[in-house]
This record gives structure tokens, C-alpha cells and sequence, in this order.
């Protein structure tokens, strides 16, 4: 699985955003290992030969510089976490878009300030005079007085979320071609930094603008400030019919007929399983038989009145292992790996150590399906399971399972512990069997007085001596999409000549079939058992050929739309690109 997917906690994404992108996984050794200038630790490049004097950038009199507005969400915020590592800097990063006495131009400045700025202003220049790159930051100059200090970089620059969200366009294969052209740039920049560097950039190491001047992605090679801001790449393998050219900028996209054209089968749908879909973790009870990769009707928040109706055969999962976050700051999270300068040992057993002076608010463990094209093969034949079992209202109510998480939370003070450990079970104690189900030891952490952790102490002991009580929580992800993202796959397919409620997609792209879990009959009576009966609309339904897609689109249901287009592909014998008419916007489903 590509560690970029955004699924899991840091997600959509995310809904990868889905969200959480995949989660990235921990930086192990250095990027630039080879490279005597550069390194990356813990998710920071750094720097080793910055130069006493700046290079080869004008010097900006800090007079001169305007700052507009700081630029909401873009700024560091380290404080709330900082006593969860020693080793955070004490000096704060923000940005603004700014002006430049004498200039026409905007830029964006970043502005450093605090104990240790200046170093860290001098480490930024030395790394941004080595990067040359359209898709990378581009500095314009700096400056500095007193304790303040500035990189400026050239244009407006935006997050690239904020412009998403203010896209022009919103029909369906203009956010798609949206994200297309992220792929596509981010996809150059990454490889530009692996070419100069020794390994693959991870999404836990830039932050994602966009230049509004020139509809340009640009990367900061810095973390990103929220776990809804990480962007990966969707694929491992290039991924367009038409190369590059065609999702060359942002601020002018094609006819629809042209994206349509430009988007292999496989890229329209990871963009649609992963960017724009809805995606959220839902608490488990107790006991309750959840299945990893099971589609599940969920009518209300409830896990527990969840009705399934179709599962991905022969599931295999892969452990993700534990992060720590701070639910108060929930932009910071770390994957652990073993740092003993911040109290975290792995014991020769595998069970992870962690001094109570260094404990988090909470610890979460992640296990994915290994299979990175799961989501993709349910919109693949989301339209045949929806048709074998009569359904078609509220296809936002069909949620994915892609990925379990089991959540410890410290509940109560974490100031002043006494001495001790917590302790966190070893990879491999979490068991999904081959129906998918998932299983978690009977004591995932515990504190102990002993460095080895042998003596366990009971929760009543351990709250007696001081330490937080430790709460255990389940939750399963749930990805779910709007009808207008059902109909539009269904258009997307009757356009490249594929029937909309076969399988021949799913095959042709290798997908293995989704198996029913239920009938029709038994489907019906959990329906109307919630007052949700599938009503027939065959009374309403008229031929193809008296209405037109655009009206089909904007007044029928989606089974209606999927009957309207199956027609106009057996009456005509041709491929009905060009009538497929005026695409919909997201419906509520759609959170990113």
C-alpha cells in the first residue's frame, strides 16, 4: 500500500482526505543521507552548511515589507504540544501575504521569531538557495531586525485545500481535473526532490500551495500544519491516458469532454474514492462483529443497528503499528518509533516503553486493508450491488469499512506522574482472520513499575498511585459518497462504452467482485424497519429518448439515471459521450 493513500487518521481524507491520508508513515533514516548539505529528522529538513551570510537574494528593509494578513491555518502552533517533546523548537513560524514598497507584485512572507529564529531563518535560506523547481517555493529575498526574521517567497500563495474550496467550477469533472493536475505537479515536485536526495519524499514532509497568478501547485519543505492538509500521491504508476499536458493549471480547465478523455478508468476512480467522498471513524460496540472491507447500510451514527450487504473476499490487513496525538492539537501526531531522548524504548519483545513523563494524551492503533485499490473496487461495481439488491435512495448510507483503529486514551492529569512506564502491545497482537474480522488482545496497555514491564499493575493499583486511567475505544473508518458521485461514475463509464451496472470495469482492471452478504428481502425489511422502504418508481419512469441527461441528471432519482443511460447505449449502439450533458455538484456525503 502506498504510504501517500489518504485514509486513516489523518483523513479525509481521508477520505485519504480519505482521509487522514494514508497516515505517513515514520521517516527512517535520512533523505539526503548522501547529500553533505541536507537532512530530514522527525519530518524536518535541516540544513548542515548555511552560510554565517545569505546568498544570491536581495536583502528586503523590513520598512518595506507590508504584511496583509496572516494566512488562517498556515502558521506554526507549536505551544500546546511542546511539553510532549523536549526537543521542539522554542522559536514560532507564521505566514502572511504580504506587499513590497515598489512592487506591483503580492508576495508571501514567512516570518520567524523566537529563541533560535535566526538559525533557523539562515537553515531555510541555505535550503531554498539549493532548490530550483516550478513546483517548489521560489525565494525572492529576505530580511530581518531585531529578533524578527523573513523569507519572501514570490506570488499570492494559498493553501491548497482554501482554493479547492473556492474552485470556480463545481460539477464533478472539474474537481476531478482539479485534482488531476495536483497529482500531476505534485507528482513532478516529488520526483525533482528524490532526484537531488536519497529516497522517496514522504507527505509528512512538505505543505501543499497553491500560486494564484499562474494556477501553480508549489511545496514547502516543511510538515503540514493539519492532518486535513497532507497530500499524497494516488499511485504508485503514472497514471494519465494523455501525459502531463493535459492538467497543466489549475485556473483552465478543459471542456468535459476533453477531461473525460484525459482520465484513464483508474485514475477517475482513486480521485473519486479518495478526494471526493466523505470519510469519518465510528466508535464500535462492545462485541460487535464488524468486518475490514464490509459495506455496511448505516442509517444513523449507530454502529450498532449497521445492516451489511456486500464484503471484499479474502481481505488481507497490514498493521500501521501506534501513533501518539494530543486531542487538543490534533495536527500533531507521530507514528512511534523507538526515540530514547523523548522516553521511548522497543523491549526486545516488542512491546513499546514509554516513561510516564513522556506520555501523550493518546495512543492509537491503525490496521488497514493491505490492498491500496479496496475503495476503488467498490465504485468499480457500487452500481451492480446497488441494482441486484433494489437500491437507489440514500446511497450516501453505504459505508465502506477500509481500516479498524483501537484508540487508548489517558484520561486525567499527565503533570507530575509519578515514575513508571506504559506500555503498548507489539505488532501482531492485533488479528483480522480471513472474513476480515477483526480481534484486539485482552490487554493492549497497562502501566507497570518495571523497566521490563513483567509487573503488570492493575487499573485500581495504578490509579491509586497516581497515573491517568486508561480508556480503551474501537472504531472501524466508514467512506462513504453522494449519489451525484454514483451517477457521475456511471455517466464516466457509459462515456469510455462500459455498461453502468456490470462488472466489465471491475474485471477490466483486475478488481476482485464483491460478495453479497444479504438478499434483497432481507435488505428490505432492515429498510423499512427504520422507515427507509426502497419505493418503486416505475410508475415515474419514463423512456430515455423524452428527456434529455441534463434534465435526467437534475429532477430523476439514480436508478432512474442508470436506466436512462443503459437505454440510450442500447437504442443508439454507440458510445454516448456526447450526451451525457451537464455534470452535478457533491452532495452531503461529499466532505472534501
Amino acid at each position: 500500500m502506498s504510504e501517500d493513500r489518504p485514509i486513516g487518521s489523518s483523513i479525509p481524507a481521508q477520505v485519504h482526505s480519505v482521509g487522514d491520508e494514508v497516515p505517513p508513515q515514520p521517516t527512517i533514516g535520512a533523505l539526503f543521507s548522501h547529500n553533505r548539505d541536507f537532512v530530514i529528522q522527525g519530518g524536518n529538513f535541516t540544513n548542515i552548511n548555511y552560510p554565517s551570510k545569505p546568498p544570491n537574494f536581495r536583502e528586503i528593509p523590513m520598512g518595506d515589507l507590508i504584511l496583509s494578513h496572516e494566512i488562517p491555518g498556515a502558521s506554526d502552533s507549536m505551544l500546546i504540544v511542546r511539553r510532549h517533546n523536549r526537543k521542539l523548537p522554542n522559536y514560532v513560524r507564521r505566514i502572511y501575504s504580504a506587499e513590497i514598497v515598489g512592487l506591483q507584485s503580492p508576495m508571501t512572507a514567512r516570518v520567524i521569531e523566537g529563541p533560535g529564529a535566526e538559525e533557523q531563518w539562515r537553515k531555510e535560506i541555505a535550503l531554498y538557495s539549493n532548490l530550483r523547481n516550478p513546483y517548489v517555493l521560489q525565494l525572492y529575498g529576505i530580511g530581518h531586525s531585531g529578533g524578527v526574521h523573513a523569507l519572501v517567497f514570490h506570488d499570492d500563495l494559498v493553501p491548497w485545500r482554501r482554493f479547492r474550496d473556492q474552485y470556480p467550477d463545481p460539477s464533478h469533472f472539474s474537481r476531478v481535473y482539479f485534482y488531476a493536475c495536483l497529482e500531476t505537479q505534485l507528482r513532478s515536485g516529488r520526483q525533482y526532490i528524490s532526484s537531488i536526495s536519497d529516497g522517496e519524499l514522504s507527505s509528512a514532509n512538505y505543505t501543499v500551495w497553491i500560486r494564484l497568478s499562474k494556477g501553480v501547485l508549489h511545496m514547502e519543505l516543511k510538515p503540514p500544519e493539519s492532518k486535513a492538509t497532507i497530500l499524497g500521491l494516488l499511485t504508485s504508476d503514472y497514471p494519465y491516458d494523455h501525459g502531463p499536458s493535459s492538467f497543466s493549471s489549475f485556473l483552465t480547465p478543459p471542456q468535459t469532454s476533453v477531461i473525460m478523455n484525459s482520465l484513464s478508468l483508474d485514475l477517475h476512480l482513486s480521485i473519486c474514492s479518495w478526494h471526493l467522498g466523505g470519510y469519518d471513524w465510528f466508535t464500535v460496540p462492545t462485541n460487535l462483529p464488524i468486518q475490514l472491507g464490509s459495506i455496511y447500510h448505516v442509517p444513523t451514527r449507530q454502529l450498532d443497528v449497521a445492516f451489511q450487504i456486500a464484503v471484499l473476499p479474502a481481505v488481507q490487513p497490514s498493521e500501521y503499528g501506534w501513533c501518539q496525538e494530543n486531542p487538543y492539537a490534533q495536527h500533531y501526531s507521530r507514528w512511534i518509533t523507538e526515540d530514547k531522548d523523548n522516553g521511548i524504548s522497543i523491549l526486545d519483545n516488542g512491546w513499546i516503553r514509554v516513561d510516564s513523563g513522556s506520555v501523550w494524551d493518546r495512543y492509537c492503533h491503525e490496521t488497514h486493508i493491505a490492498w491500496s485499490k479496496a475503495q476503488e473496487a467498490w465504485l468499480a461495481q457500487a452500481a451492480h450491488i446497488f441494482s441486484v439488491l433494489d437500491i437507489h435512495l440514500n446511497l450516501d448510507q453505504y459505508v465502506f469499512s477500509p481500516a479498524f483503529r483501537c484508540c487508548v486514551d489517558l484520561v486525567g492529569s499527565l503533570e507530575n506522574l509519578p515514575t513508571g512506564y506504559l506500555l503498548l502491545c507489539p505488532e501482531g497482537t492485533f488479528t483480522v482472520d480471513r472474513r476480515g474480522h477483526y480481534t484486539i488482545p485482552d490487554c493492549p496497555a497497562y502501566w507497570s513499575l518495571d523497566p521490563s514491564g513483567a509487573a503488570r499493575l492493575m487499573a485500581e493499583e495504578a490509579s491509586k498511585l497516581g497515573f491517568p486511567d486508561l480508556q480503551l475505544e474501537l472504531k472501524t473508518a466508514g467512506a462513504c459518497w453522494s449519489e451525484d458521485l454514483y451517477t457521475a461514475v456511471c455517466q464516466f463509464y457509459a462515456a469510455k462504452g462500459y455498461g453502468p451496472e456490470g462488472l466489465d470495469v471491475a474485471r477490466e482492471l483486475g478488481y476482485p467482485i464483491f460478495e453479497l452478504a444479504c438478499t434483497k428481502q432481507e435488505l428490505h425489511a432492515h429498510l423499512q424497519a427504520f422507515g427507509l422502504h426502497e419505493e418503486s418508481d416505475e410508475d415515474h419512469f419514463k423512456d430515455a429518448d423524452e428527456q434529455d441527461a441534463e434534465e435526467v441528471v437534475s429532477t430523476w432519482s439514480w436508478k432512474r439515471m442508470v436506466r436512462s443511460l443503459r437505454s440510450k447505449m442500447r437504442l443508439a449502439k454507440i458510445t454516448p459521450r456526447k450526451q451525457m450533458g451537464k455534470e452535478n455538484a457533491f452532495g452531503q456525503c461529499s466532505s472534501n
